[in-house]
Parts: structure tokens; sequence; C-alpha cells
């Protein structure tokens, strides 16, 4: 019955009111049934709506009353057709399915595009590591369409994504690739940067059967192919996603979903065994709650309040914070189809609603990236000069990177100077006013996080 009820509703907004996306008004069928509920798209003669139980449901848009036939013709969207649970797809890209060439670059002479993405390197490379390169981009690329976001990006470079690679991490360093890293996503450019030997080539192998690996880029590919979410969605979020991706095996031009959650697991228990020993040196191990409204700023120095008001100073404790991120997001997309509905409904909201302050956050963060590419580079040539004048690194208890003491009287290159952040974006682009959408209308935020524990208690993630 209340299928057949539901498919009688029609749903009715109050034609002055403003279109949102997932927000709850009461809607009315034409014999005056009514209910709260949210729309949130309409495919063929259907709209698609959720009920306050988070429940959805497809109405025909013939039983709607006249003036809600007018509202959804004038404000209505397409219904997001994207797989919504579970993504157990398995995909896989033929050794010479995937078509690319060389084209001519100023700067760069070794530069080569396919269909979707565009990599330039400063060294010249066996064309079967170019093949294998761009499968496995054009792989991700098409597992990415395939998840429950999509790809959420447009990009910059003449309709291509931009990738560069330097010859080795040396020479990614100077040209200022973080020490360490294997890559990193630069928003503003919408660029990554990277090295060859990140990807599993190395200068005797440049043009003898080389095995490339890519899935230590797919953190960075992830935020490349989710550019629209940047500054608009927390940091959990971001982050979060950008790690559930990146246990994905992406190797052979063959994506295999089997083994995410052992990958995942095992990333989880790595974690623990390094909270138990930061939780020694610098306090506890934040919850997911606790980055739930984590400011980036606090995301990204470690210095946190949690939810019972401790004052966490944990500057090494990044590391679980993309950890927790990856927790919340692991549940709202296995839990069951609502919560990913829920999560679909809350990714279009802020799409939606993209706070008007965005372009000047923009701004900033392409003044910040400018810094801290001058930062990298700046780091780059004191290590350069470091090692010309063999200094031994100063390694300080508490500092990420390493210092060097220089003789008195050495000529250093000029310190880059860091922008301030403007007044008026103070309060930044936090994406916290839609979270409740998140989960059900009827639940507390405790509610939420208790079911999460319970559900992830269930999957082999033990929290400490």
């Amino acid at each position: 019955m209340r299928i057949l009820l539901l498919s009688l509703i029609c749903i009715s907004a109050l034609y002055s009111s403003t279109p949102e996306f997932g927000r709850y008004q009461t809607w009315t069928n034409a014999k005056g049934q009514s209910l709260e509920a949210a729309y949130l798209g309409t495919s063929g003669a259907k709209v698609s709506l959720q009920l306050l139980s988070g429940k959805t449901s497809l109405v025909p848009i013939q039983s709607l009353s006249s003036s809600d036939q007018e509202w959804i013709q004038r404000y209505g969207w397409p219904l997001d057709s994207s797989h919504w649970f579970g993504w157990s797809k398995s995909m896989s890209l033929g050794a010479n399915a995937v078509q690319f060439k060389k084209v001519d670059d100023s700067e760069y002479r070794n530069t080569f595009e396919s269909e979707h993405f565009r990599v330039k390197c400063s060294t010249a490379i066996d064309n079967q590591a170019w093949k294998q390169i761009f499968r496995q981009l054009e792989l991700f690329f098409r597992f990415m369409e395939s998840s429950p976001w999509g790809v959420a990006a447009t990009p910059r470079h003449n309709d291509r994504f931009e990738i560069v690679l330097t010859s080795d991490e040396y020479h990614y360093q100077l040209e200022g690739g973080s020490p360490g890293s294997a890559g990193i996503y630069i928003p503003s450019k919408q660029l990554i940067f990277t090295h060859l030997v990140a990807l599993g080539l190395r200068p005797r192998n440049y043009f003898h059967e080389p095995k490339i690996d890519l899935s230590v880029l797919t953190h960075e590919l992830t935020h490349m192919l989710m550019d629209d979410y940047m500054f608009i969605t927390p940091a959990w979020l971001l982050e979060g996603m950008a790690e559930y991706v990146s246990f994905f095996p992406l190797t052979h031009g063959k994506v295999n979903p089997r083994e995410h959650l052992k990958r995942a697991q095992d990333a989880h228990l790595r974690v623990a065994q390094y909270e138990r020993k930061s939780i020694l040196r610098s306090g506890p191990a934040p919850q997911p709650q606790d980055v739930f409204r984590l400011p980036l700023a606090e995301w990204q120095s470690g210095e946190y309040t949690n939810t019972q008001g401790e004052s966490i100073q944990n500057t090494d404790n990044i590391i679980p914070f993309y950890n927790r991120g990856f927790l919340i997001c692991y549940y709202l997309l296995h839990s069951s189809q609502d919560s990913t509905n829920r999560l679909r409904n809350y990714l279009h909201a802020r799409r939606q609603a993209a706070p008007p302050l965005l372009e000047q956050m923009k701004q900033y963060q392409a003044e910040k990236d400018a810094y801290q590419i001058e930062l990298r580079k700046y780091r780059g040539e004191l290590l350069k000069l470091a090692r010309e004048m063999n200094l031994r690194p100063q390694i300080t208890p508490g500092q990420r990177r390493p210092t060097f003491e220089f003789p008195e009287g050495t000529e250093l290159p000029p310190e880059p100077i860091a922008p301030q952040l403007p007044p008026a974006l103070e309060q930044g682009i936090d994406g916290f006013s839609h979270l409740g959408l998140l989960y059900p209308p009827s639940w507390t935020e405790e509610q939420f996080f208790a079911d999460m524990e319970k559900f992830l208690k269930k999957q082999g993630f033990q929290l400490q």
C-alpha cells in the first residue's frame, strides 16, 4: 500500500521557493495528500524524491498538480544516474585500446597526449612506457566516471588534464616537489607534478621493459578529477575520497575492487600502529567526529579541539586525519543504498549553494599554490647548495624536514613570503552548512557516528 500511495502522491513545492538540492519541503498531490520530501531530480517522465526516512521513490510527473509541474519545468534538473552503491565494478583496458601521440611543446620536448590527458616529461623514455602510462591514466578516468561522484572536473589545458614528469626525485625536489612524496596536485593550475622513479622507472630501464605503476598517484589523480569540489567541501571528504580511491589497485590495465577492502584494512592497521606510538608522544588520536567539522587550517596543523572540548596539539598527527576521512567515506559508500544517496545529496547541495566567496577563495588558493611552488624551489636550491658544500643535514625532533647549518657569509637565496588570508575569508568555505544531509533528519549527529562505529567494527576497522 505504501508503494501505491507514494506513486499517487504528488510532490508539490511552493512555486516561489528557491530551488536547492536536498532541501526538504512540503509537497501535495491533486487529492490534497501531502508529505515532506526533497526533490532530487527528473528522470524522463518521473521525478525522484527523498523522504524524511531517507528512502527514495520515483513519482510520475503527470500525477503532479499543474503548479508542481510548472515548478519542475522552471527549476528542475536531470537526475544523476551514477552508480551509487557498492561500486564493485571490475574494469580493464586492453594494451592497444588507448591512442596517444606526441605534440609540440615549447618547454618540454617529450610531450604526449591521449583522449583525456597530456603528459610532459623532462627526459626521453621508451614508447612502451608511454603506452603503459596512458593505458593506466585512461583506465583511471573511466573508473572515476563509474564512481559515485563521477568525473567532477573540467580540464583547463586545451581540454586535457596535465601531468608533469621529472627524471628522478632529486630533480623533482629542485623543481619544487615535496621531499618523500610521490607527487603533488596544484589546484590553481589543475596540474599533477611527479617523477619517473615514483612510477617505477629508473634510468636503467627507461628503454628496457619498463613496468609502470600509477597506483602511487591515484590519490592526486582523484583530487584532479574531483576538482569541482575543491574549496566547497570539508577536508575529511576531499582527502577521505582520495584515500578511498587510492586503495583500489591500478596495475597492468586492470582495476579489481575485490582487493579494495583488504588493502584498506591493511592501511588502517598501519595507522593504528602509528597511533599507539603517537598517543604516548602527543596525546589521543582523533575520532571520526573530531574531523567532521574540522576547519582546513586545523586539519593541516594537526592542532584541534575534540568533541569533548579538549585541545589536542598533535603536529605529527595528520596521518590519522586522512584515515578518519576515509572511514567516514567508506561508511557512506558501503553501509546502505540510502547512505550513498545522502552523500550524493550533500555533494549536489554543495555545488548548488557554493558561497559567493568562492572566487575570492580560489584567488587566495592560487596565490598560496604559487607560494608553495616558490617555497619548494627555495628548499630545492638550499638542498642543492648544501650538497655542493658537503653539509650534513641537521635532524631536529618534532620537525618534518632536515635543516642545514651554512657557514657565516654564505649567500643564500631569498625566502618567499607567504600570502595572508584576506579578512573576508577568515571563516573560509567549509561546507559544514549541509552536513545534516548525510544522515536521516530524525537522527542526531551522535546517532550518526554511533551507527558508523557499529558498521565499521563489522568491517574490521577498530578505532583506538
